[in-house]
């Protein structure tokens, strides 16, 4: 993400030699199991074609390699996770120092193309599709057959209590798990990266194994949004909610400091879903 954000506010260009290196090395790391997200690496794979095909074509002026890059950063993220609309606002909130308005209405085209070509070609399905799940279509049938003003009066007071404090204690975990990344980071950039890889597939391997063990589920091992939907159709109880959170928290905290090639959105979602049952297990035996 940072070699993006470089390219994006100098107006630089980047290689198919990237394109292809960071195409092999997601599909591998990712396709044998790492708990990381496709957003980092789709980011750079959109940005680093997007300004090489720029860069084929003569165009020499920044501000147009930089309209260039946006444009690949956008529709990367929309053929991920085929959400136009959430690519673009992913954009304007991460490069919001480098944006311009002005552009918006062409990151919505190259958004839209690209939604379009994945669902012509995979199908109309989504990254993180909770749709199999009957609560949550129950929920969202129910919220459109009443208006907003009568679904927040029929709420009791404690749902709007129960929601703060599950965010106070996400972000609290979030911010301690960033610091301990950060950590281990700086003290292990000496260590050879075949290493550090070979470390990272050890623990991601264990923690899978002990998760299943204990919980029958496989959700330490990729991106994990399975987890929330399982956690929703078998009731998950509180011990089978905390050791999963606990096993996909630290794989993550493991990939992502020792150099995964990854994103942390995806794994931020699925974290966050398992830490709000955790929480709402806990706030649930004190009430």
């Amino acid at each position: 993400m940072t070699q993006a954000k470089q390219i994006l506010e100098h107006g630089q260009h980047s290689s198919l030699s990237v394109v292809f290196g960071r195409i092999f090395l997601t599909a591998v790391f990712m396709g044998t199991g790492h708990p990381m997200g496709i957003e980092g690496p789709t980011v750079q794979i959109g940005i680093a074609f997007a300004t090489a095909v720029g860069h084929f074509v003569k165009i020499k002026r920044g501000q147009t390699m930089t309209t260039v890059a946006f444009i690949g950063c956008v529709a990367g993220i929309a053929a991920a996770f085929n959400t136009p609309i959430a690519a673009i606002i992913f954009a304007v909130e991460e490069f919001m120092t480098t944006i311009q308005i002005s552009i918006i209405t062409v990151l919505c085209s190259g958004s839209v193309v690209a939604c379009l070509v994945v669902r012509s070609l995979l199908g109309n399905s989504f990254l993180l599709n909770m749709n199999n799940s009957p609560d949550v279509m129950d929920v969202v049938e129910w919220s459109r057959s009443e208006s907003l003003d009568i679904v927040l009066k029929s709420m009791s007071i404690h749902i709007f209590i129960e929601a703060i404090i599950v965010g106070t204690l996400c972000g609290f975990f979030f911010s301690f798990s960033t610091k301990i990344m950060l950590s281990l980071r700086s003290a292990t950039i000496d260590i050879p990266l075949f290493i550090r890889l070979l470390i990272i597939s050890l623990m991601c391997a264990l923690l899978g194994s002990w998760s299943f063990m204990t919980t029958r589920q496989i959700s330490v091992y990729g991106i994990g949004n399975e987890s929330i939907r399982d956690s929703i159709n078998h009731d998950f109880n509180f011990f089978q909610f905390f050791s999963l959170t606990f096993a996909k928290q630290i794989a993550i905290i493991i990939c992502n400091s020792l150099g995964g090639p990854g994103g942390m959105l995806s794994p931020a979602l699925i974290v966050g879903g398992l830490w709000g049952g955790t929480i709402g297990h806990v706030l649930e035996m004190i009430s």
